[in-house]
């Protein structure tokens, strides 16, 4: 199987020049805990409900006043459509992440894959079952703390 054929198609989204308190709306409305925000159509980055959380706690900001653009700093890891299961939960394990933004050949988002989703989508096949375990160990494996922000 491929990416396309497990991916969420109707992905909720922010553009980069919106704010914290535009994707927490666009979760709430959604019931979804992870946006994807966009520049130019191309995912730029990908925020949680707890990168909201804790970027405006440790902040101090507003969330009103903090910036998407703020909070998406570097390339985001993505998977292309005619990617395989195992080469996406092989991403998700090496880059310790559980949703990964699916992308087109134009670097366009088309879609989202969690790691539910290939955990559902593995119910009934131990080999692959397997796969999403060892993959969800790696995701949950203890990193090394980051420097506290002054």
């Amino acid at each position: 199987m491929k990416a396309a054929d497990v991916m969420t198609r109707d992905v909720a989204t922010c553009r980069v020049d919106q704010t914290a308190s535009d994707a927490a709306r666009v979760m709430w409305d959604r019931d979804c805990g992870v946006v994807p925000v966009l520049e130019d159509g191309r995912v730029r980055g990908i925020v949680t409900d707890r990168d909201l959380l804790m970027a405006a706690q440790i902040q101090g900001k507003d969330p009103a006043h903090l910036p998407l653009s703020a909070l998406v700093p570097g390339p985001v890891v993505t998977c292309r459509e005619q990617d395989t299961l195992e080469s996406v939960l092989d991403t998700m394990a090496a880059r310790q992440i559980r949703r990964v933004p699916i992308v087109d050949r134009n670097d366009r988002l088309v879609g989202i894959v969690s790691i539910n989703d290939l955990a559902i989508q593995s119910l009934g096949n131990e080999a692959s079952m397997k796969h999403v375990a060892k993959t969800l160990a790696a995701i949950g494996r203890h990193r090394q703390p980051v420097t506290a922000v002054s």
